[in-house]
């Protein structure tokens, strides 16, 4: 304000243009500002269901109440970024008694309730029409407040065991402004038919416990050990024993399970979010499919020197050369770098 003193000023705050639909999220009145000053006026506002790239706009008098040279520069316009509210942390996948999927997550301190969604494909974005669940926090439905964190099984599910049904899981919440979070990792599990005796496995997800034992929880006590081989060293682990070298199972490593009975191999954890590249000399390796689809070889590996590609499915050796490779199973691949 340079030659006059100003009483009553109005100033309008708007999401978005206020000729293009844009929304008033505040105005406020500067009751006096003297000649020759300036004036800084603060607002609060909390955003709701809005977030995303945006434009924030600030009208001065926006009504021409007062005389000016020029009403042309009353309006100006920033770029303002609203981002999600960080995503939920789900810190376990488990089987509950009862045989179903139980997923145990962080509470959060906001949160009005949670939004659960389900699909059969591992790769889905949730949508209403795969909404499972809303779990209210207020109602303190099937909810454990013990050290923060919350449970929910799903009742509705009898996946469990069957390979040709695998659920996948997405959790988001809503603030008291209605604000939906970040997508959490999508979680399930995923199933595989085995034979007795040895056969060559991977991990379809990403465990949240990487040690044997828990990968290996659903066939507990039906099998005698599991190996991993990598370009001819090999290490194993058997339970009950306190000097085994095999202390983690990973996503992108083959194993040699031995099975005392056939059985079903449930594997719980999150849905891989990218590629698992291996550089690998001459050698023998067992590897593991990073997809919970069936890929090519090509799509596989990039490797042109391979010698061999088979898999162990109870004992039987089945040459995978030229076959489509399976999401739970590993490959024992021969290579001669040269």
């Amino acid at each position: 304000i340079k030659r006059f003193a100003i009483d009553n000023l109005l100033v309008q705050f708007y999401l978005e243009h206020p000729d293009s639909n844009g929304v008033k999220i505040a105005e406020e009145y500067i009751s006096h500002i003297p000649a020759g000053l300036s004036y800084t006026l603060e607002v609060e506002w909390m955003p709701a269901e809005c977030s995303g790239e945006h434009r924030l706009y600030v009208i001065i008098d926006p009504e021409n109440n007062i005389q000016e040279l020029s009403e042309n520069n009353n309006i100006a316009s920033y770029p303002l970024i609203i981002e999600k509210a960080p995503a939920v942390s789900i810190t376990d996948v488990s089987i509950s008694d009862d045989e179903h999927i139980k997923l145990t997550w962080q509470s959060k301190e906001d949160a009005i309730y949670y939004n659960i969604y389900r699909s059969e494909n591992p790769y889905f974005i949730p949508t209403l029409d795969n909404l499972l669940a809303s779990i209210s926090v207020s109602k303190n439905i099937s909810r454990k407040t013990i050290k923060n964190i919350m449970t929910w099984t799903d009742t509705s599910a009898f996946s469990i065991g069957n390979v040709k049904l695998n659920y996948y899981y997405i959790i988001t919440y809503f603030d008291e402004w209605n604000n939906e979070s970040a997508f959490s990792d999508r979680v399930g599990e995923y199933d595989i038919i085995l034979p007795s005796g040895k056969s060559t496995i991977s991990l379809p997800l990403k465990p949240l416990n990487n040690e044997p034992s828990s990968v290996l929880q659903s066939i507990e006590g039906n099998y005698i050990s599991i190996w991993e081989l990598d370009n001819q060293n090999w290490k194993v682990y058997t339970l009950d024993n306190p000097f085994n070298e095999l202390e983690e199972l990973k996503i992108d490593v083959g194993y040699l399970l031995l099975l005392v009975e056939a059985d079903t191999l449930t594997f719980l954890g999150s849905v891989y979010d990218e590629d698992y590249n291996r550089i690998l000399s001459s050698g023998e390796y067992i590897l593991g499919i990073s997809s919970l689809y069936e890929i090519s070889l090509k799509e596989f590996i990039n490797y042109e020197d391979i010698i061999s590609i088979w898999y162990l499915y109870g004992d039987e050796i089945i040459n995978a050369d030229g076959l489509d490779l399976m999401s739970g199973f590993g490959y024992w691949i021969k290579i001669d770098s040269k």
